[in-house]
């Protein structure tokens, strides 16, 4: 089986949590969209997500963590 899509939004999952899920998508050759808002995103994860966005060629839409990007410029 592949995954090729995978939303996990709204989790408050914490900023390694999707710094680490950003890091493993970097290598994967199926995943063709990616959400991950809602989970606490911060520098760590949004550094992750640079890394992953130059090294991916299969994904084809990523919904980026707006709501959390809202927090930190808020904050």
């Amino acid at each position: 089986a592949r995954l090729y899509a995978l939303d996990v939004s709204g989790n408050s999952a914490g900023d390694a949590a999707v710094a680490d899920l950003y890091a493993a998508a970097e290598t994967n050759e199926c995943l063709e969209e990616l959400a991950a808002d809602g989970n606490g995103t911060a520098a760590r994860g949004l550094r992750a997500l640079v890394t992953l966005l130059s090294r991916n060629r299969t994904l084809a839409r990523l919904r980026l963590p707006s709501a959390d990007i809202n927090a930190l410029v808020r904050a």
